[in-house]
């Protein structure tokens, strides 16, 4: 269900209409592109670090790479 909600949602940045390529193209030359995008990139660091939260706990061997990579610092913070 998440999924299919994650996908609808990205998608419309994908996909997107005349308005919306409009509406990038103002943004970009006000200097206002992070403010559109900084919430795709919010989403895309939650689903990385529960995907790799879920990763490590399917398979142990991956969690000392987790730790001695800094990586948990990442995870712990977006889950």
């Amino acid at each position: 269900m998440l999924a299919s909600h994650m996908y609808r949602h990205l998608s419309g940045h994908a996909h997107s209409g005349s308005l919306s390529v409009l509406q990038t193209q103002q943004a970009i030359v006000r200097n206002e592109a992070e403010h559109l995008i900084s919430p795709s990139i919010n989403t895309l660091k939650i689903l990385a670090a529960n995907m790799i939260h879920e990763y490590t706990e399917l398979f142990s061997e991956g969690q000392p790479v987790l730790k001695e990579s800094g990586a948990s610092t990442f995870v712990d913070i977006w889950i």
